[in-house]
């Protein structure tokens, strides 16, 4: 019976734990009823005055948040990696950006018949010196249509949302 009381008591220990943490929030300065929750599974891009850091979030306090960094230890050969966990001051940063997308991997051929389409437009004198300029039209409309399915979708596909901190957002804890 201790032992089932030890167990919920723990238990609900831990939720309280969880749920009873402050959430970190984008909040526009011009409309502080319009925020946004940080999420800490996305990667987010993060330039300071100094610096531009790729990484999650992995916690905050109310003045400062804490992300995972990796660095050499030299820039010789046999160097090697160091994660470290460094911490970033609200009034440091300049902008976060995420990406709309997180897993990229349906653009891999959208990005192939991208490379297919300029690699299309160095033919171009080629043909025009062998065939003329009526084959040239006909490559032009395949090369266009190329163009037309692959750019508007990676350009999507890379878009991300930034957070200007210094004129627009603020960061805080709520």
């Amino acid at each position: 019976m201790k032992k089932l009381l030890y167990l919920i008591f723990f238990t609900l220990g831990t939720l309280v734990n969880i749920y009873g943490q402050n959430n970190l929030i984008l909040e526009r300065k011009t409309n502080p009823k319009n925020h946004k929750k940080i999420d800490f599974n996305k990667m987010y891009t993060i330039k300071t005055t100094d610096t531009i850091y790729y990484s999650k979030i992995i916690n905050f306090t109310d003045t400062s948040i804490f992300i995972n960094h990796c660095y050499k230890t030299n820039y010789k050969q046999d160097s090697t990696f160091i994660k470290d966990t460094l911490q970033i001051l609200f009034s440091n940063i300049e902008y976060l950006k995420k990406d709309w997308f997180t897993n990229k991997k349906w653009l891999k051929p959208f990005n192939k018949i991208g490379l297919y389409a300029v690699l299309g437009i160095a033919i171009f004198p080629f043909i025009l010196l062998n065939t003329g300029t009526e084959d040239l039209k006909e490559w032009a409309i395949i090369d266009s249509f190329l163009f037309g399915i692959s750019f508007p979708v990676i350009f999507i596909g890379n878009g991300q949302t930034k957070y200007d901190l210094k004129n627009k957002w603020t960061i805080k804890t709520k």
